[in-house]
């Protein structure tokens, strides 16, 4: 499941941040308002060769959450250092951003993340596919009572509404039986 439509793909972004010499830290832009970002790929390296302790973190808020463990690597323009591997995302909410941080810095070394990210609007209501909700009203209203699918259904665990009789009376999304 993806925070964005595949078709919002056709839009996906390029952004750079880079901090001067001495910078222990450099920092996305916060999500704007009502809005969210899936960094789909993102990496991050200093302009010279250097090793260092460098740590990849969320921020939300006054919080940094860990999204790498901090790892001590050699890095350099031809050796970056990624943010998501093997198809991994990463969702940013209104606010958010992400960090990378290191322990020292190399004289004139400057530090630069490249990411690349989805742009979607965050919702101000659900929206109820038509279709779906024509499946759950035939639930709701269950099959006939002498029927052999309400029988089926009741026998099988389905709740209430789906045999008239015995099953589950706590709701959820169907019994045993597709609609």
């Amino acid at each position: 499941m993806y925070a964005y439509d595949l078709h919002e793909l056709r839009f996906a972004q390029i952004g750079v941040v880079t901090g001067w010499w001495p910078a222990l830290g450099v920092a996305s832009l916060a999500v704007p308002r009502n809005k969210l970002w899936t960094i789909i790929a993102a990496h991050y390296y200093p302009d010279a060769a250097e090793t260092r302790t460098i740590e990849w973190l969320k921020v939300s808020g006054n919080v940094g959450f860990p999204l790498r463990l901090p790892a001590t690597i050699a890095l350099g323009p031809a050796a970056r250092y990624p943010l998501t591997t093997e198809g991994n995302q990463l969702i940013l909410l209104p606010g958010e951003y992400f960090l990378v941080t290191r322990d020292a810095a190399t004289a004139g070394s400057s530090m630069i993340v490249y990411y690349q990210y989805v742009e979607s609007d965050l919702p101000t209501m659900k929206y109820h596919d038509p279709q779906k909700l024509l499946s759950q009203d035939r639930r709701k209203r269950g099959f006939a009572r002498g029927s052999i699918l309400g029988s089926t259904a009741a026998a099988m665990g389905g709740h209430a509404g789906e045999g008239g009789e015995g099953g589950d009376p706590g709701g959820g999304e169907g019994g045993g039986i597709p609609v």
